[in-house]
């Protein structure tokens, strides 16, 4: 196998395996370090920061696959990959390697080649897995949360190519978009990190920018905007976990050995600056980490709106050519080269909306557990009460659900509820999740009610009728806040 030449070459190259996809394929991974670490626990140890490359979540968009092979070859036959030097690499080419083998030329079949087919988005289960993060049921997010906390990384990069709009960018990109993320994470990813970026790629000849689709797909100069903000996606989930993350969406209309230039010259560009900056990653992570396990009684957003980022940025709207394909028949979009500039305005972040206090715990009363096996897949620390007793809480009362939005093969649809103060007796089992853990704002995100990706939201934890007052029973989601610090009135 090519990565095991690669490494059986390289004295900086080992070869690691995160655990089994769906069908049982290795999922394998390549640490590179100079010097080299054997391990996931010994990258961990190393002073360095450490950076996840994940290549191929969606086996159709295969340059950050073949982009991430080409870095390997150079380490190990060419010049070395002196960009790496000053971190630690875990590279994932190719995550989703059930869908990977599903190889066919009828997917993806409006992407400018390879003509010869890409596998499938989704995993063998039919899952899209960058839409799993938060609700866990796939055996590939589950390895590789685990093999991410076990290494502890700094930075996750997610390798990606566009689906929608025709621009004149060679690849776009993103840094996490709740703007529940910690500050130093946020302040630093759009007021260095992804302008250093874009100044970098173009230096090597690629234009770079802000990823997003036409607001307007009829009118693009009514603007520019980025996808959601839900920590479903791996980017935004990350980030809520107090790592630095970075999209990378090579332009789909591009032809395909201009996809995987573009894609690797930003992998490399971007461990570059992550050596360079060093020290300021990890302080700013550990500084991150550190206060978000003080959020009590500080709000943060269950929601988010657009931002606007940019008055009137000149950008690209680029045009295709079309090609069939003469086996399928079906037709490729390609690249003209043609492209216009057209100031519009972009929103590429988003602003925080319907804020809430973070409560002293969340209690968790029914589908205990439920609730502890995905707590458990987060590394969200919990206790389960030994003995009835009775607190003054919040509890969520049920009204309904809003629209929500389509996340993998069904809508999420969260809940709209009203919290009144109540004294309740939590019975022996319930869950008690403080919120003074570095996890707090995935916590907050998890826990709370409301949240577009919640327990309650996936249908993890379900409404359960309880009496009120009067006497009568109302619908509410069994997990209540604690906002006194003892929950004792």
């Amino acid at each position: 196998m090519f990565v095991d030449t690669c490494v059986a070459a390289s004295t900086r190259l080992r070869r690691v395996s995160l655990g089994k996809t769906t069908e049982g394929r290795d999922m394998i991974g390549v640490l590179r370090a100079n010097p080299p670490v054997n391990s996931l626990d010994d990258a961990r140890a190393s002073p360095e920061p450490k950076v996840l490359v994940l290549a191929n979540i969606h086996a159709g968009e295969v340059e950050g696959k073949e982009a991430v092979l080409e870095l390997l070859r150079r380490d190990a036959f060419e010049d070395g990959l002196s960009e790496a030097d000053g971190c630690v690499v875990l590279f994932v080419p190719n995550y989703n390697a059930d869908g990977n083998d599903r190889m066919s030329r009828r997917e993806r079949p409006d992407q400018a080649g390879p003509v010869e087919g890409v596998g499938r988005r989704r995993n063998a289960r039919d899952r899209d897995l960058n839409r799993d993060y938060m609700r866990v049921w796939e055996t590939e997010t589950r390895a590789l949360l685990a093999a991410t906390a076990r290494m502890d990384a700094d930075v996750v990069m997610d390798l990606h190519t566009t689906n929608g709009s025709f621009h004149g960018y060679d690849l776009t990109y993103a840094g996490p978009l709740s703007p529940a993320t910690a500050p130093p994470i946020l302040g630093i990813t759009r007021g260095r990190l992804l302008p250093d970026l874009r100044a970098a790629m173009a230096r090597r000849g690629f234009a770079t920018f802000d990823y997003g689709n036409w607001r307007d797909p009829k009118d693009p100069s009514k603007g520019w905007e980025s996808f959601e903000p839900h920590p479903r996606f791996g980017t935004t989930y990350f980030g809520l976990c107090n790592r630095f993350t970075i999209l990378s969406e090579a332009y789909s209309h591009d032809p395909f050995d201009k996809r995987i230039a573009s894609t690797r010259a930003f992998v490399e560009e971007s461990l570059g600056w992550i050596g360079r900056n060093a020290a300021e990653t990890i302080e700013a992570r550990r500084t991150a980490a550190r206060f978000s396990g003080f959020l009590a009684g500080q709000s943060l957003p269950t929601r988010a709106t657009f931002a606007r980022t940019h008055e009137a940025e000149p950008v690209p709207v680029g045009s295709v050519r079309e090609i069939a394909d003469p086996v399928t028949g079906l037709v490729r979009q390609w690249d003209s080269g043609v492209s216009t500039p057209v100031p519009m305005p972009v929103w590429a972040w988003f602003d925080g909306t319907d804020e809430r206090p973070v409560p002293d715990a969340w209690i968790v009363v029914a589908d205990m557990d439920a609730a502890a096996a995905v707590l458990d897949v987060h590394g969200i620390p919990y206790v389960r009460r030994t003995t009835a007793e009775t607190l003054d809480v919040e509890v969520p009362v049920v009204e309904g659900r809003r629209e929500g939005s389509w996340a993998d093969i069904r809508k999420v649809r969260p809940f709209k509820v009203t919290h009144t103060k109540e004294r309740r007796t939590i019975p022996p089992g319930a869950l008690e999740v403080p919120s003074t853990t570095p996890l707090a704002r995935l916590a907050f995100h998890l826990l709370e009610a409301d949240t577009d990706d919640g327990l309650g939201a996936w249908d993890h934890v379900r409404p359960v009728n309880l009496p009120a007052e009067d006497g009568k029973e109302r619908s509410v989601l069994p997990i209540l806040r604690i906002t006194k610090a003892d929950g004792r009135g």
